[in-house]
């Protein structure tokens, strides 16, 4: 966490920055000093901002969470406690405050809860798996699809099942969420000779993920994605084994770039093994 200090006059325009502000929020001090500090935060927090600054007026001192946004229009995270500066009769002058970065914090709370939150819904998976007739596979299949579709807001979700000779990879289940659809379509039947890349991948238990695919050529794009022109810009695929036995894939591709944590593709595994061993 990062402590900064800065000081205004009565009209809220900034007098004094310590270095931890410009830092953080890449400013020169320049580029700060006669701005109006209310400028600094975005349109949504201005209210509660304004609110916080009349307390102040009136011989308040306050502490609040606000959004600020430095040089790149970035949000951070901020704690600010703020105090009034008076004259020698009492009468208000300007503030100064302390400014605590909890955005790092935030972001890992955030973290943490979706891993809890995650977790959550993959025993809900395991427990609805537990004693299925035959006939009720199918169903609980795309269900925990249903599941992992909607807590992660994907766009879409494929099982391939490896066939009996092992030649290619055939559809089983696809999940899209309702009301949405995807002009571009995946292949219901896959030959193995086009899985190359992702075989070996997979084969090695590890799972294939392209954040940005769009900063791939045509032809290396192509490959990897074992089909031909479709919309996908992000692509996560899931190993399904059981013990050392490849049984298939999970696809779960996106139309705009994605970012995935380590954590989160960890996740995707666990839920990955749980569905393999029910197929």
């Amino acid at each position: 966490m990062y402590v900064g200090y800065f000081i205004t006059d009565r009209k809220g325009v900034i007098t004094y920055i310590n270095d931890t502000i410009k830092k953080r929020g890449g400013f020169k001090e320049a580029e700060l000093i006669g701005r109006n500090i209310i400028d600094l935060f975005p349109f949504d927090e201005i209210k509660k901002v304004k609110r916080a600054i009349d307390k102040v007026k009136n011989n308040e001192m306050v502490k609040f969470e606000s959004k600020f946004l430095n040089k790149k229009n970035e949000t951070l995270t901020l704690i600010f406690s703020v105090s009034p500066l008076v004259t020698e009769y009492g009468e208000y002058n300007g503030m100064q405050a302390t400014t605590t970065d909890v955005t790092l914090l935030n972001e890992t709370r955030e973290k943490l809860q979706y891993h809890i939150e995650f977790e959550k819904k993959i025993i809900e998976i395991s427990s609805s798996f537990i004693n299925l007739q035959f006939s009720e596979i199918d169903k609980a299949v795309l269900n925990a699809l249903n599941i992992i579709g909607h807590f992660n807001n994907e766009e879409r979700l494929i099982i391939y099942i490896l066939n009996s000779d092992h030649s290619s990879f055939y559809k089983s289940y696809e999940w899209l969420p309702l009301k949405k659809s995807r002009v571009d379509l995946y292949p219901d039947e896959i030959n193995i000779k086009k899985t190359g890349y992702i075989l070996n991948t997979l084969t090695k238990k590890e799972i294939v993920y392209f954040p940005d695919l769009t900063k791939l050529r045509a032809d290396d794009r192509d490959k990897i994605l074992y089909t031909g022109n479709t919309g996908t810009s992000s692509c996560l695929i899931i190993p399904l084994l059981i013990k050392n036995d490849m049984l298939g894939f999970i696809h779960i591709d996106s139309v705009l770039p994605r970012h995935r944590t380590e954590a989160e593709r960890s996740l995707f595994k666990m839920a990955a093994g749980i569905i393999a061993t029910t197929i």
